[in-house]
């Protein structure tokens, strides 16, 4: 209903566009439909652009209930158009019969070339690889501002971090942490899923409780398995580790605000945001360099005082443990972790960059 409420609603009220932008499973359908369907229409001259935000959620049902609800050809149920391994999918559709491809990041969009990313659509996104745009999100820049967050208590720019010290104190009360403010804060704000690279963590977290000054700090709802894991920790860590089972959005600034490294080892990542709020507030990023992650944040070379985070390679515990041990290491130098933390805060990842490239991309397809 709201694919085809899309096309025709437009038509209906006299607005024709010349590009339709389509964003995710949901508006799948909404290419093959006005390829097929509205042709005769005034709108059936559109082109249509689909944006990839996850390849792991495709809109599988079955043909069957396609064909009923939307009266669409059985002659699309097949390999070539709609057809998934016994199911029907909206993205399967819009990957074939949209006129441009793109996703929320330049690694991944080539990343999703590989069967370990595709999720069984390795097929034609190679044969629509020259098709397809990488490009990479945004994020909001007045909302996740350190200089006016009316969410934190304190604020600072990277010329001053006075008020970045001032939240840490805040957020070790608030959170009822028994560290003292010199002590590291890793923070996480995240879904707690499979994805985010939870299963790392837990892996290696007594190792770096037991064997790092530190406190961990996480935010977040998700599987079971994972809530309950980090409560327990919480309880075997008492004041140096923080679960906070829940979402709170003041609570989530202020992590972002008052910790000092942000963790973030997923599995895939197509863009992410955390780690571009963490670095807007000067909170130096681990990550594993998957998608959007590997974009946004460069690993910090100690020869030439360049990066503006930390990263590892493969999706593998130790190898993430060492990334977390360089990066508590190179914090013990004042001037390197000055320097970091300003890289950090200069990075620009504005939508104004993004926006100049969407603008070619409508300008290409037409």
């Amino acid at each position: 209903f709201f694919c085809r409420a899309v096309i025709e609603a437009a038509s209906r009220i006299g607005f024709i566009p010349d590009v339709i932008h389509c964003n995710d499973w949901q508006t799948g359908l909404i290419p093959i439909l006005l390829r097929t369907q509205y042709g005769h229409w005034d709108i059936g001259n559109a082109k249509t652009i689909f944006t990839i935000h996850n390849m792991m959620y495709q809109g599988e049902f079955g043909f069957d209930q396609f064909e009923h609800w939307l009266g669409i050809d059985p002659k699309y149920d097949t390999p070539e158009f709609m057809h998934n391994y016994e199911c029907a999918s909206f993205m399967k559709a819009a990957l074939v019969f949209a006129d441009r491809l793109s996703t929320v990041s330049p690694t991944y969009a080539q990343e999703i070339r590989d069967p370990a990313f595709a999720y069984r659509q390795e097929g034609i996104l190679n044969a629509r690889a020259g098709d397809t745009w990488g490009i990479l999100n945004g994020m909001n820049q007045e909302e996740f501002n350190p200089e006016t967050d009316p969410l934190i208590p304190y604020h600072f720019n990277k010329d001053d971090l006075s008020g970045k010290k001032k939240d840490k104190i805040e957020l070790i009360k608030n959170l009822g942490l028994s560290i003292t403010p010199g002590v590291p804060i890793i923070g996480m704000v995240t879904r707690l899923t499979e994805q985010k690279g939870l299963d790392l963590v837990k892996y290696m977290l007594d190792e770096i409780m037991c064997t790092e000054n530190v406190a961990f700090v996480i935010l977040g709802t998700g599987d079971y398995e994972y809530e309950e894991f980090f409560r327990y920790m919480e309880n075997k860590y008492k004041g140096r580790v923080c679960s906070y089972i829940a979402y709170d959005n003041a609570i989530a600034h202020q992590i972002y605000a008052a910790s000092d490294l942000f963790l973030m080892p997923s599995k895939f990542e197509p863009c992410g945001i955390s780690q571009m709020i963490a670095l807007r507030y000067g909170t130096l990023p681990i990550v594993r360099e998957t998608g959007g992650l590997r974009d946004t944040v460069q690993s910090y070379n100690e020869y030439e005082d360049t990066g503006n985070g930390f990263s590892f390679a493969n999706y593998n515990a130790h190898e993430m443990l060492g990334a977390i041990r360089y990066a508590l290491q190179t914090l013990q130098s004042p001037k390197r972790k000055h320097g970091l933390i300003t890289r950090a805060m200069e990075s620009d990842n504005s939508f104004a960059k993004s926006a100049k490239i969407y603008l070619d991309m409508y300008k290409s397809v037409l």
